[in-house]
């Protein structure tokens, strides 16, 4: 998966959109999943509920939104169904708004390329990111992953 358009919308996107957060929650082999989608880019995804943190958190990178709970029309639910339901790779084509700090968003970046089933060290991912020794930051980057 790769970011796209990285605190914008897709360009077909109307303007009404840029201040609505869709909130869905799927049922997943893994526990229920929210996500929050705004226009057709993922914005969230949080397992269990969208609890009051990961809301404040949402409402301080989109001031103003609206977060209201609606069907997923923009194809990330049908994505995770897929990817659960055995199709690995049906969510690489989701278009991603992480936010972040550019540090945060090239650690984020990475982990999308880290190939299914392959797992990878801290130190590792550091490398790939171009810090060799920011191992620890890589860590708490992946911690902060939205």
């Amino acid at each position: 998966m790769s970011v796209t358009n990285p605190g914008r919308l897709p360009h077909n996107q109307g303007e009404e959109k840029m201040n609505e957060l869709r909130t869905t929650t799927l049922t997943t082999p893994l526990g229920p999943i929210t996500i929050a989608v705004r226009g057709e880019t993922l914005c969230c995804l949080t397992f269990g509920a969208l609890n009051g943190a990961e809301r404040r958190r949402l409402l301080a990178r989109f001031p103003g939104a609206a977060i209201e709970e609606r069907p997923d029309r923009s194809g990330v639910a049908a994505a995770l169904r897929a990817y659960f339901a055995g199709d690995l790779h049906a969510i690489d084509t989701i278009a991603v708004d992480t936010g972040g700090t550019p540090f945060q968003a090239s650690v984020w970046a990475a982990l999308r390329r880290i190939p299914v089933g392959r797992t990878i060290s801290y130190g590792e991912l550091a490398r790939d990111v171009g810090r060799p020794a920011a191992i620890r930051a890589v860590g708490q980057a992946n911690g902060a992953n939205p």
